[in-house]
This record gives C-alpha cells, sequence and structure tokens, in this order.
C-alpha cells in the first residue's frame, strides 16, 4: 500500500509546489541595477556592507549603501514580500477533502461520504497566477521603495554638506561683522564717527554671532536626519562628508521619458495590478459554478459494503455572481484608469524635474562664469589698493563681505542643483550613467 501510493503522492508535492523568482534577491538585483548598490542579504549579521568605514570619510554612495543596508523602514517593508509570497503558497495548496460520518443506529446503517471540491481544482490556475502577480507587484513596489531611500539619502547627506557649508561662511561672516565692530568702536574714539555708528556696528556683529549658533544647530539636525536615514544610532559621531565629482550633463527630456517610461517600478507595479483584475475577472466567472465529487460507502450486512460515486454542485438559479462580477470588471477600469493617470503624472513630474535641473545648472554655470571671477578681481583690487595705503581697510572688509555673498549664492545654487538631479533620477527610476 505505500509503495503503491507514493508515486502519487510525490505528483501531489510536485503540483502543490508553487514558486515565483520575485524574492528578496531579485529586489536586490534590481535596485543594484538601478542605483549602483545592494541591499543586506538574510543571511548577514553585518551592520555596515563591506568595505564601508565611517572613519575615512563618507561619500554619497557609501551614504546610499549604508541606508539600504540599515534603514529601518526599508527593512519592515521587505517583509511585504514574505507575505506575499506565503500568500502565493497558500492559493497553490489543494483543499482538503471533507468526511462526513452517519453513525449506525437501529436499522440505519454506517454511511460515509466523502466529498473532493472539485471547483477548487478547476479555479487553482487562476488563484495561482493571481498570487504570482501579486507576488510581483509587491517585488516591484519594494524596488520603489529603495529608490525612495536612494533620493531620500542623498537630500539628507546634501543636506549636511550644505549645512556644512552655511556654518563655515556664518563663522566668516562674523569675523568680518566683528572686525567691523572693532574699527567703528576706534572712530568712534577718535570722533570720526558717531557713538550711534558704533553700536550699530556692534548690533550686526552680535546678530552675525546669532547666525553663527543657528546654523550650527541647523547641522546637528541635518546629521540626526542623515544617521537615522542610516539606520545608525543618533549617538553615532559625525561622520566626514567627502565631496563627489558633479556628473555630466542629464541627456534630452525626450529620451529619458523612453528610459522612465521603461524603467519605473512603480508603472510596472500598476500594470500588474491590470493584469491580476484582468485574472480575477476570469476567476470571479468560473465559480459560478461550484463543483465538488462525491464517494459514498454504506456498511450493510455481510463481508461487502456498498460505494458509488457522485456529484454535489451548486446550481446558480437565483444568484449567478452578477454582482460580484460587475465588481470585477469595475476594477479593472478603474486599474486601467489608474495606469494611464500614474503615465501621464510620470511624464509630467520628469519634465518639471528636467526643467528645473536644466534651469539650476545654467545659473550656476552663469555665477561660475561671469560673477565668480568679477568677484575675483574685485578681490584682487581692493588688495592691491590698501596694500599700496591708497584705501583704508575698509575696502577690503566691504570686498570680503561681497566674495561671502557670492559664495552664499553659489552654495545654495550648488546645493539646489544637487537636490534638482537627485529628483531627476528619481523620476526616471534609474541611473543616468552605468
Amino acid at each position: 500500500m505505500t509503495h503503491a501510493l507514493s508515486p502519487a503522492y510525490c505528483a501531489i508535492l510536485v503540483a502543490c509546489a508553487v514558486e515565483s523568482p520575485h524574492d528578496r534577491e531579485f529586489v536586490s538585483q534590481q535596485i543594484a541595477d538601478r542605483g549602483g548598490v545592494t541591499t543586506r542579504p538574510e543571511t548577514t549579521t553585518e551592520q555596515m556592507p563591506p568595505g564601508t568605514l565611517l572613519a575615512d570619510g563618507l561619500t554619497e554612495p557609501e551614504a546610499v549603501a549604508i541606508a539600504l543596508w540599515n534603514n529601518p523602514g526599508f527593512q519592515a517593508a521587505l517583509t511585504d514580500l514574505d507575505v506575499s509570497r506565503a500568500e502565493l503558497a497558500e492559493a497553490g495548496a489543494f483543499k482538503n477533502p471533507a468526511l462526513s460520518v452517519l453513525f449506525p443506529l437501529g436499522p440505519k446503517q454506517l454511511e460515509l461520504t466523502v466529498e473532493f471540491p472539485l471547483d477548487a481544482l478547476l479555479h487553482r490556475p487562476h488563484r495561482v497566477l493571481i498570487a504570482r502577480i501579486e507576488v510581483e507587484r509587491v517585488a516591484a513596489q519594494l524596488v520603489r521603495s529603495g529608490l525612495d531611500l536612494i533620493r531620500d539619502t542623498q537630500l539628507a547627506f546634501g543636506a549636511v554638506v550644505y549645512a556644512k557649508q552655511q556654518v563655515a561662511l556664518a563663522e566668516r561672516t562674523a569675523a568680518l561683522a566683528v572686525r567691523r565692530a572693532q574699527l567703528a568702536r576706534s572712530r568712534a574714539r577718535v570722533g570720526e564717527i558717531g557713538e550711534h555708528e558704533a553700536q550699530a556696528a556692534n548690533a550686526v556683529a552680535a546678530r552675525a554671532a546669532a547666525d553663527t549658533t543657528k546654523a550650527r544647530g541647523e547641522e546637528a539636525l541635518a546629521v540626526l536626519q542623515l544617521l537615522g536615514q542610516l539606520g545608525l544610532p543618533p549617538e553615532t559621531a559625525a561622520p566626514v562628508l567627502v565631496a563627489e565629482i558633479e556628473p555630466a550633463t542629464p541627456p534630452p527630456v525626450a529620451e529619458l521619458e523612453k528610459i522612465a517610461l521603461a524603467a519605473r517600478p512603480d508603472l510596472r507595479a500598476a500594470e500588474l495590478v491590470v493584469e491580476a483584475a484582468g485574472e480575477r475577472v476570469g476567476l470571479t466567472k468560473a465559480e459560478v459554478w461550484q463543483i465538488g465529487l462525491l464517494a459514498d460507502i454504506d456498511g450493510v450486512t455481510g463481508d461487502t459494503d456498498q460505494v458509488g460515486p457522485g456529484l454535489v454542485m451548486e446550481v446558480p438559479v437565483f444568484n449567478q455572481r452578477g454582482g460580484a462580477i460587475a465588481k470585477a470588471d469595475a476594477e479593472v477600469k478603474r486599474s486601467v484608469a489608474r495606469l494611464a493617470a500614474l503615465r501621464a503624472n510620470v511624464v509630467q513630474n520628469l519634465r518639471q524635474c528636467w526643467q528645473r535641473e536644466d534651469a539650476l545648472r545654467k545659473e550656476l554655470e552663469e555665477l561660475q562664469r561671469s560673477a565668480v571671477p568679477a568677484s575675483e578681481r574685485e578681490m584682487a583690487g581692493a588688495t592691491h589698493v590698501v596694500a599700496a595705503g591708497e584705501e583704508g581697510e575698509d575696502v577690503m572688509l566691504a570686498a570680503r563681505e561681497h566674495e561671502l555673498q557670492l559664495q552664499h549664492q553659489v552654495a545654495d545654487a550648488t546645493t539646489a542643483l544637487h537636490d534638482a538631479r537627485v529628483q531627476l533620477v528619481h523620476a526616471v527610476g534609474r541611473r543616468l550613467t552605468p
């Protein structure tokens, strides 16, 4: 008996085995293809990606790698894939047969009825296919979540770089204000200017000192936000950030549109929603018919039993699942409309990001082309006339103030361009360069 059932049992196990290639390794590979970094394998307990050390400075790619490795929100989101894969296994499982027993009482004979849900077997391919689509959809959404995390980490990294620049500029501005206040006090003592002018210079120096304190507080907050993105404890020492070479000019927007429509994982997820909705229509229509196979065994006097096959079926007379079918059809229409809306939004958002990046890049180029050389000429001229004794120190201080104002502009433009490029890459759905 055991030998006879073994092949059949093995065949059932093979039939029940439902797999999907869309696992955590798939998600990690997709993120690597689009963002250049991988997620942490389930088998490792390391807190840092291989080759990453905070002690030797932190680059933006390293920050992204650490975030994908440690960020608790992303690690929690990955468990959605485990749930969907478990639901796929459940969809592929066969429904257990039902056994009914009527015990003998008086002239009543023992009766056994075994019911096997044939409809569950017939509908199983639909259910498995829908579950497979759902696994792929969840995987695509996780890839999108990974790209979101890459974007947020890059923005947080840029915010720390900008905050450090603001601290340095605020300290230099405060030093200039202090020097101006010192000169004003000296001139007030000899009667060259009034006391109110010296007091005004002191007030400017006090405001500059307050601005420096504010800039340091914003730097500390930016560092905390970056550490949170990286999934590192808040008491971690602030890493030294290493600036990267600016990327090349992005391709034309028409070329990026084609890439985005093919690469965006959220678009793929929306397409899978449409596909699953279509499969649910077929399943809902098929579920109108509920059929089961019966095997009835009646005990009789003697050594033999009466065994007879049978069929049980729900007759769709009053309820033909019209409402459920209409709902499934409506779900298809809704998912198609949402896909179209998402495609339009992808194109619109991409064009806006490209336009913003283009405008900010031209602004920064103009500053570097004309304003920076003009400031350098002003500083050189002020140095020359002061060294020659033709002008006082005020000329040099004014030139330095103008230089600091320009450096503020350049820092603002550089950070805005960095953020715009990050948003543009996110809108495309993959890196613009290999």
